[in-house]
């Protein structure tokens, strides 16, 4: 029983539908259109997702990942400390702003859909990884403050950081 759900799950078909059913129960969440055209995952250790959509709760693009990329150690679960070998976003463009009556973001909906209204006052250990590569390609991050009157645009047509130095303690 336990071998075919694992033969299963590792079905791209199969895995699609469950990413269809997730982005279902999401956009439910979260009130507002969440889909996925595609996902692959390959056992623990590489996941592909394509089209991933997030409109904000004026029907406006918060979200569109054509395609995005992790490449993990498939040993961190032994060992602790996940090695992200390889990130990538492709054909990427997020729509962050806020109006000048109103000082949330766009975005502040989904941080409260997953909120529990606590506070964690508790020290616990930083989230450790090492990051080894970052690729981006025609990504495209525009933030719009109209609260306070500053506009950011990001956009990066092909960008390659080779991270194995950099350390994120």
């Amino acid at each position: 029983m336990l071998l075919t759900i694992v033969v299963l799950v590792n079905l791209t078909p199969v895995q699609n539908y469950l990413a269809h059913k997730a982005a279902e129960m999401l956009s439910k969440k979260l009130k507002t259109k969440v889909e996925i055209a595609h996902v692959r995952i390959d056992f623990l250790n590489h996941f592909l997702l394509q089209g991933l959509y997030i409109e904000d709760q004026a029907k406006d693009t918060l979200l569109y990942a054509g395609e995005a990329q992790v490449r993990i150690t498939d040993w961190f679960i032994f060992n602790g400390k996940p090695v992200l070998h390889y990130i990538a976003l492709q054909n990427t463009y997020a729509h962050l702003y806020r109006t000048p009556s109103s000082k949330e973001w766009n975005y502040q909906f989904v941080a409260d859909a997953f909120s529990t209204g606590k506070k964690d006052t508790s020290k616990s250990k930083p989230f450790e990884f090492d990051l080894k590569k970052v690729a981006l390609e025609n990504v495209r991050i525009h933030m719009d403050d109209h609260w306070v009157g500053e506009d950011l645009d990001f956009d990066m047509g092909n960008v390659a950081i080779n991270a194995r130095d950099l350390d994120f303690k």
